[in-house]
């Protein structure tokens, strides 16, 4: 189908110039889900698979239609087996998948020095943090969106882009999404919506200082202002923040269902201001260091946890539905306050073309979090070799242990 469509272009346009990258992914994966964990002891609710195999071909193409109009299309093509094991009673399952998806298909023009658009299926992000971007309603968090494997899908975007002619100090950014984009929404039980948004920045003398202002229509046709800053207080030192304010919750929360425990519902008409942040402070030197704090208004406090927890655990006529939206429940971060450290130290080795990785994401107010490590090498100008662990630490109930206690994974990538 892709082949067909890029021929049918070039052939409608013959002054096009065509760029292509082919990019192979292998990788063998071991998962270790918690037998400890009463939420998923048999591994029959979350079906994590103990091995996987993948072979993954990524295919890239630009279209030069002319000086200012680019065509990019983006594809991902997966042979996938998995292997899977039960408990209670024991049993082992495996299967092989394969399937392909666009990830990228949008056309960017510069239509002058000042206003430029793009169309599409493509990924947009912004912010100062590595973690998350608050202000950011198209894109969520993703427990794995850090790995050497992981690929964004992107949105189905109508963006303008307009800079101020004078002295470029400022831009204007314009953001519609209308529809989804064929893939399962974030939230259990619930629809896309569309949402829109305008961004305003303005542009230092100094690169290394940001300051924007975000508003719009986010998740269930809520309101968000937001805003994000980076100052560079010294050369290769900076602090930043990303925030955003959102009337009302758009995740579950734990109600009372006159059985003795509780189900998961919406939160519908809530006028409260909600607000999520992200703050940083970064240091690039040899080592590229950050220490980020996230606080989660929405996510579950104290008592709302220990409720949601008791959905899925307490034998009710909605215990179905509770496990669905406990998994999915509309929320980036499950509880309210975390501290993420993440040091990357680049260059090592005889001919410095190897990296090591350090991130750590952790609950401050529960005994939980998660460590991943990854080593990088650069085998030749083609070639990629990886290796990456993730360790879930903390008691078996907790966020971070409920469904895994350890993942391995070994990979390359290979460039044509």
């Amino acid at each position: 189908m892709f082949s067909t469509l890029l021929t049918c272009l070039l052939s409608t346009v013959s002054f096009a110039q065509l760029e292509s990258r082919l990019d192979l992914y292998g990788s063998y994966s071991f998962r270790q889900w918690n037998q400890k964990s009463s939420f998923n002891s048999d591994n029959r609710q979350l079906q994590i698979p103990q091995d996987s195999f993948q072979l993954e071909l990524r295919p890239d193409f630009q279209y030069s239609l002319s000086p200012d109009h680019f065509l990019i299309l983006r594809s991902q093509h997966f042979l996938q087996n998995y292997t899977y094991d039960f408990k209670n009673p024991a049993s082992q399952s495996s299967e092989t998948l394969s399937e392909s998806d666009l990830s990228d298909f949008y056309l960017s023009s510069q239509w002058n020095s000042q206003l430029q658009t793009g169309i599409g299926l493509q990924n947009y992000q912004w912010g100062p943090a590595e973690i998350y971007s608050p202000t950011n309603p198209f894109f969520h968090f993703l427990g794995d969106q850090r790995s050497f494997f992981f690929k964004e899908k992107g949105r189905i975007l109508l963006r303008v882009n307009w800079s101020s002619a004078d002295t470029a100090k400022y831009s204007v950014i314009g953001i519609y999404e209308p529809i989804n984009n064929q893939t399962r929404y974030w939230t259990a039980d619930k629809n896309f919506k569309p949402k829109s948004l305008i961004k305003i920045e303005y542009h230092f003398e100094n690169p290394a200082h940001q300051l924007a202002f975000v508003g719009g229509t986010a998740e269930n046709d809520t309101t968000m202002i937001g805003e994000y800053f980076t100052w560079s207080f010294q050369e290769g030192q900076s602090v930043y923040a990303d925030i955003k304010h959102q009337k009302g919750r758009t995740n579950y929360v734990p109600q009372s269902n006159g059985f003795g425990s509780f189900d998961l519902v919406s939160s519908d008409g809530n006028e409260k201001i909600f607000t999520t942040a992200v703050t940083g402070y970064r240091w690039e030197g040899r080592v590229d260091f950050r220490q980020e704090f996230i606080f989660n208004e929405s996510g579950f406090n104290d008592k709302e946890w220990l409720q949601a927890k008791s959905s899925v655990l307490v034998l009710s006529p909605q215990i179905l539905t509770n496990a669905r939206r406990f998994a999915k429940p509309g929320l980036e971060f499950l509880t309210q306050t975390y501290s993420y450290t993440s040091i990357r130290i680049p260059d090592l080795g005889p001919d410095n073309q190897s990296s090591v990785s350090f991130r750590w994401l952790s609950s401050l107010r529960y005994h939980s979090g998660v460590l991943q490590i990854n080593v990088d090498h650069n085998l030749n100008d083609h070639t990629v070799i990886t290796a990456e662990s993730l360790h879930y630490q903390g008691s078996n109930n907790q966020e971070f242990r409920l469904a895994e206690t350890q993942q391995t994974s070994l990979g390359f990538r290979y460039s044509f």
